[in-house]
């Protein structure tokens, strides 16, 4: 292959060839870096995509949430600014799936409820959208499976006590 890697090829075997010990942090966001795009690639098509990941991710956390959500706590738990979930709540509620109320006891705060057509829709669609997504799981012996949970769970909470610390 003339010296030129495939884009498959992985980072511990470039680190041998270059004679470099990377450390498996340093692999880890290499191989963070590549798996990243693809992922996002891939959640983004499949069959009955009719609503985006991320709204689709919005209406799923108000539905496990069962009760109006302040905005603001929906902004931490998409990760995303407060304006992006505003542009967000404006599209769902404009297309009927959720609905603004003010806060019971803070004026300032806006809550945002599913109606009956979001619900109707997290109903069919999510089931839909994460067996589309889960297939690529499959592919993973159900050992590397939990393993692949435990560390991605382990890594979310990381990330979310850091993003706290970082607010403080």
């Amino acid at each position: 292959m003339s010296g030129h890697m495939t884009q498959r090829q992985s980072s511990s075997s470039r680190s041998a060839e270059n004679g470099a010990a990377d450390s498996v942090p340093d692999l880890l966001v290499e191989a963070f870096a590549r798996f990243g795009p693809l992922w996002i690639r891939y959640i983004r098509g499949g069959p009955g995509d009719d609503v985006s990941p991320t709204r689709m991710r919005a209406l799923a956390e108000l539905a496990r949430a069962g009760h109006p959500m302040i905005m603001r706590a929906l902004t931490e738990l998409l990760g995303v600014t407060p304006r992006a979930v505003t542009s967000l709540v404006d599209a769902l509620e404009g297309e009927g799936l959720v609905r603004r109320a003010p806060h019971p006891k803070d004026r300032r705060a806006t809550c945002v409820e599913l109606t009956a057509e979001g619900r109707r829709v997290v109903g069919e669609q999510w089931a839909r959208q994460c067996g589309h997504k889960a297939e690529i799981f499959a592919e993973l012996s159900s050992r590397d499976q939990r393993a692949l949970l435990r560390s991605v769970e382990a890594l979310t909470e990381v990330l979310h006590r850091r993003q706290q610390e970082q607010a403080r």
